[in-house]
């Protein structure tokens, strides 16, 4: 897994800066990826990339801190002939400290690669 932090964008002295977890799959394998922020932060958007065009399902779930009971399925991505699709929140989507977000892209097939990644925004 790749971690990536940002201060691109933000207002100078805010504190505010860009996470972005990202990871990528062997061929023909089911790739979880979850964020690593521990701060509070705001989910932004997540990325979902195959190698080639496929007809996969992708489950982008809140993990929260609070216990299983407080896990909540955000979206399942329905890839049909696709190789790519963002996931950009319609609402803020504010996580707590110790809460992550779970991505889980199914197997490609054959040779296919998949690479998530998770941006959130901390500050």
């Amino acid at each position: 897994m790749a971690r990536a932090t940002s201060k691109n964008g933000s207002k100078p002295g805010s504190g505010e800066y860009l996470v972005i977890d990202s990871d990528e799959s062997a061929a023909d394998t089911e790739l979880t990826l979850s964020s690593s922020e521990t701060k509070p932060s705001r989910l932004v958007q997540v990325n979902v990339v195959y190698s080639a065009s496929v007809t996969k399902n992708v489950t982008i779930t809140l993990n929260s801190a609070l216990g299983a009971a407080y896990d909540i399925l955000l979206t399942t991505l329905a890839l049909s002939g696709e190789a790519f699709k963002v996931y950009i929140p319609a609402f803020p989507i504010e996580l707590g400290a110790g809460d992550v977000i779970d991505v889980v892209a199914e197997a490609g097939g054959g040779a296919v690669t998949s690479t998530l990644a998770v941006h959130s925004k901390v500050g």
